[in-house]
């Protein structure tokens, strides 16, 4: 039997464009109702907005303490986009995984 990589492909805080990617921030922004991006949905918002730039960051919750080992669950996604039909089109298609 083959092993199984762990490793992620590819570095998941970023998407496969330049200036893109994790603490990357543009005009139009999406907050979320979730604390985490799924690494699969990275993957289908780079075919959304095609040669266009994204991102997405964090805002912790005023009740943020990184003391705790789920302090990851006190913060809210904001996915952010610098065309606003991108921000339209990704809240169409993925909103029921977010």
């Amino acid at each position: 039997m083959a092993a199984v990589s762990m490793t992620p492909p590819n570095n998941v805080l970023s998407t496969s464009r330049e200036g893109c990617g994790y603490n990357a921030i543009f005009r139009y922004q999406w907050y979320t109702n979730t604390n985490a991006l799924p690494m699969h949905v990275i993957g289908m918002i780079d075919r959304i907005t095609e040669n266009r730039k994204w991102g997405w960051t964090f805002k912790p919750h005023k009740n943020m303490d990184y003391h705790r080992t789920d302090w990851y669950k006190d913060q809210t996604l904001i996915i952010t986009f610098e065309d606003q039909a991108d921000l339209i089109q990704t809240k169409l298609e993925l909103a029921h995984l977010l």
